[in-house]
């Protein structure tokens, strides 16, 4: 491994400059809010407000244009396409910043491209292989999957990038690009945080982690907020209880 990240930053360091943008999807209802026939959860109403913040913030204030890659799984293509619509932008769907499966039989099978293409008419693009959707699998295993489409992308192109993912791909990703670049940029893994990664001439110059563009009151992650009412449960009872 420590063979291959010199070798990319071999590569990276002939890019003049880009920013890495990474970002967890929004809040999640558990059932409250899903797709019946993929079984795949959507975003709450306060989810979809944190992703249209966040949006709002990368394109206005960080001045985002680059490409776009998400997750195949509803929660993280609808996070994305806020960013998207300002931008007037298609999505590029990368199966290995998918959630982690850790063999639970509840988990969704994963949208073909034609359901995709129903619930996100004109905004993505690329072509799904036919099982792309992880079965099973453990914390490296996870872990390599992440770094491969990482990977790819940092040689595939030199833009700036968004990459949407979920809890255990984002702290993945995170984990990467701190290894590549010599940064140690942490937070805590909240419902559309952002870390930001501002690479000039091979070196980091900048990197962050932020959620300033929610309101303290919105910022959550999953059921730990108040907002929506929760299964009785204790996963979901709030941080610390």
């Amino acid at each position: 491994m420590r063979y291959v990240l010199l070798l990319i930053m071999l590569f990276v360091s002939n890019i003049p400059a880009r920013t890495i943008y990474v970002v967890r999807h929004g809040q999640v209802g558990y059932k409250l809010c899903y797709d019946a026939d993929t079984q795949e959860e959507k975003l709450t109403e306060l989810g979809k407000e944190q992703a249209r913040l966040l949006a709002k913030h990368l394109v206005e204030k960080c001045n985002f244009r680059g490409e776009i890659y998400s997750s195949p799984l509803y929660r993280a293509i609808q996070t994305a396409s806020f960013t998207a619509k300002l931008l007037g932008k298609k999505i590029k769907l990368e199966p290995g910043f998918q959630e982690e499966n850790k063999g639970e039989k509840s988990y969704p099978r994963g949208m073909s491209n034609a359901e995709v293409e129903e619930r996100f008419p004109g905004l993505t693009c690329g072509v799904l292989p036919p099982a792309w959707r992880v079965s099973s699998e453990d914390e490296q295993a996870l872990r390599l999957r992440v770094e491969d489409a990482l990977l790819r992308l940092l040689e595939s192109t030199s833009s700036d990038l968004l990459l949407v993912g979920h809890g255990a791909t984002v702290k993945a990703l995170v984990e990467m690009l701190n290894r590549i670049y010599g940064t140690q940029v942490e937070g805590y893994l909240w419902n559309c945080c952002l870390f930001v990664f501002e690479i000039v001439d091979g070196k980091m110059k900048m990197a962050s982690y932020t959620t300033e563009y929610m309101p303290d009151n919105i910022v959550t992650s999953n059921f730990h907020c108040p907002k929506i009412p929760r299964p009785n449960d204790t996963k979901y009872a709030p941080p610390g209880k």
